[in-house]
């Protein structure tokens, strides 16, 4: 039986988690991070004991330690703890060091060339998330108001009712990791669903890995954790320091017959509409993100 001392009563569902069986291969988070390279555990750990610390270390030691943790950052930060998760590749060290295949003609101003770290973000996506809408006001929201008070950048700016009532309520997929692309492809804007498939389908090729169109949930949950754990905002909304540029992805969901369309991410939160719907910057400002699960 459950333990009821806190007094929360007999909850069936508290019977069914003691009885979770994870896949044999599954981790603890701990674990995993002492899989990830060192430096990362350590910043990890020191920013539990000591947060103004963990900060030195990683401004002397540079965003590649941290890197490797973020995941991990945002989750604690948030309260969400996970008693074990799948593993990363072991080789996830290598993948991410190597070069972008989204930007393999381009370099980067230092002459060298964009590896995978430079243009994509890592993070797990639990199922403890929950749904769309318990992530937002159960999770994020009381961060979020914690931090920033009004506006409250974790949240959805307009998220359509009818899209709500369709999407919000769908529970998280099983725990995986998400490898996902900071910005949507080249060439992806203001181009058809048709062509932003192709593209992402031409990157498969020329990977050769699987990368997918982000669903609604992968796309707004790495939205909101990589704000928690770097405070960058990823597919933002125009303003004076990126040019004006409005950034959005399409995802996977579909309403009205057309794929939803996540980002414009602003003080204020992020926006999900559709086709039919018009906003600011939302012509040029429509690409196609792309990631990789594990």
């Amino acid at each position: 039986m459950p333990d009821v001392s806190l007094g929360r009563g007999y909850i069936p569902e508290d019977e069914c988690k003691e009885q979770e069986a994870f896949p044999a291969n599954w981790i603890s988070p701990k674990e995993q991070l002492e899989r990830l390279p060192s430096i990362a555990k350590e910043v990890s750990i020191i920013h539990e004991l000591i947060p103004d610390l963990a900060n030195i270390i990683a401004e002397y030691t540079g965003d590649s330690c941290a890197y490797y943790s973020n995941w991990y950052t945002a989750l604690n930060r948030l309260g969400v703890r996970l008693e074990k998760i799948p593993p990363l590749p072991n080789h996830i060290r290598h993948i991410l060091e190597g070069k972008c295949p989204i930007y393999s003609d381009q370099k980067k101003p230092d002459g060298t060339d964009y590896k995978i770290k430079d243009t994509h973000v890592l993070y797990l996506i639990p199922k403890e998330l929950g749904t769309l809408n318990h992530f937002e006001s159960e999770i994020l929201k009381p961060y979020g108001e914690a931090k920033y008070g009004n506006p409250n950048p974790l949240r959805f700016r307009y998220f359509w009712n009818t899209h709500r009532a369709e999407y919000g309520d769908v529970s998280f997929k099983e725990t995986h990791w998400v490898l996902m692309s900071k910005d949507v492809l080249p060439g992806s804007r203001n181009k058809s669903w048709e062509v932003q498939a192709a593209l992402v389908d031409a990157l498969v090729k020329k990977a050769f890995v699987n990368y997918e169109a982000p669903s609604l949930q992968d796309a707004f949950a790495v939205m909101m954790l990589h704000k928690v754990a770097t405070e960058e905002s990823l597919y933002q909304e125009g303003n004076e320091q990126n040019g004006n540029r409005w950034t959005y992805t399409r995802v996977q969901e579909t309403a009205n017959g057309h794929h939803l369309i996540v980002g414009g991410f602003a003080p204020s939160g992020v926006v999900v509409y559709d086709e039919y719907r018009r906003y600011v910057g939302d012509l040029e400002g429509r690409g196609v993100g792309a990631l990789r699960k594990f």
